[in-house]
């Protein structure tokens, strides 16, 4: 699975090439993959254990 998060518009999900589905929420997308990929992460923890970081 996998998804990609368009500012402004929605983020889709995928299963290789096929839509599986999307949500159309500005918020949704920012804070989703900000989980992972901010460093401002709300959730720090979290983004830790998820990369396996110390």
């Amino acid at each position: 699975m996998s998804g990609m998060y368009l500012p402004g518009k929605k983020t889709t999900f995928y299963n290789g090439n096929e839509i599986i589905g999307f949500i159309k929420n500005d918020d949704f997308g920012k804070l989703f993959f900000g989980i992972w990929l901010s460093k401002k992460t709300s959730e720090p923890k979290l983004r830790r254990a998820l990369l396996r970081l110390p």
